[in-house]
């Protein structure tokens, strides 16, 4: 709401600090246009996921996942050119990381 976005997605992992967050998130009134809890699978398929979020309008997309399962789906982002229409907000541990060149 600070901020005054209007077109947020949220993608959480289901561990508790993940799935914590999500729900303080859901709590605290911001306009969240997408979301979709992210299953504790390594090398989850995320094509469903990532072609909602496009379809949907959303640009700013929060990645909440263990670093796993975030680097995977933002691996496959770059890979359906979800990635260049979107800003991802992660936490540091994700974000300063170099994606892998194929998982």
């Amino acid at each position: 709401r600070h901020f005054n976005w209007s077109r947020v997605g949220l993608l959480f992992g289901t561990d508790v600090y993940s799935s914590g967050l999500a729900n303080e998130l859901f709590d605290s009134g911001l306009h969240i246009r997408y979301s979709a809890s992210l299953p504790d699978v390594p090398n989850y398929n995320a094509t469903r996921i990532l072609d909602a979020i496009l379809h949907s309008g959303t640009r700013i997309i929060l990645l909440i996942a263990p670093l796993e399962i975030a680097e995977n789906v933002l691996w496959q982002a770059t890979q359906q050119s979800v990635f260049s229409a979107t800003v991802w907000l992660t936490p540091d541990a994700v974000a300063t990381r170099e994606l892998p060149q194929s998982l």
